[in-house]
């Protein structure tokens, strides 16, 4: 089963996430309120992982470029209720997949829009790894 974490050291926030995604996917869903316990269990390599950009432990781009470092495919959503356009463009810079603004009336359709993309992305990735893996495979046995 595919997982999705989400990193927010706002409980209350991250039970609203937790519930919108439950009613739009059927991925386990793990919580986390640190940015260091989201790297800890990184290795069970989530789909997509919903990140705050303002931790108390650490800084939100310090956990995604770590993230990004080890685990390329796994999709960074940025969190944040910062309007600056900044943040925006350095969390795609740094690597997210995208970046969702809090609170806002259309957090539940860019969510579900969000998680769809993101499996689109992580299917055409298995897709291209196949035919490589199978061109491969037909130059290694001269096919």
């Amino acid at each position: 089963m595919e997982r999705i974490f989400i990193v927010d050291d706002n409980q209350f926030y991250t039970n609203i996430v937790e519930a919108k995604l439950r009613e739009i996917s059927g991925y386990t869903i793990e919580k986390y309120l640190t940015g260091q316990d989201c790297i800890n269990n990184a290795f069970k390599q989530p789909e997509i992982i919903f990140l705050d950009y303002h931790l108390g432990d650490t800084n939100g781009f310090e956990v995604l470029k770590e993230i990004k470092s080890t685990y390329p495919d796994i999709h960074v959503v940025m969190l944040s209720g910062q309007t600056e356009m900044k943040v925006a463009i350095n969390s795609l810079r740094f690597g997210a997949t995208d970046y969702l603004l809090k609170d806002t009336d259309d957090t539940e359709i860019r969510l579900k829009k969000i998680v769809q993309d993101c499996q689109q992305i992580s299917n055409a990735r298995k897709k291209i790894k196949l035919v490589a893996k199978s061109k491969f495979r037909g130059l290694f046995l001269g096919l």
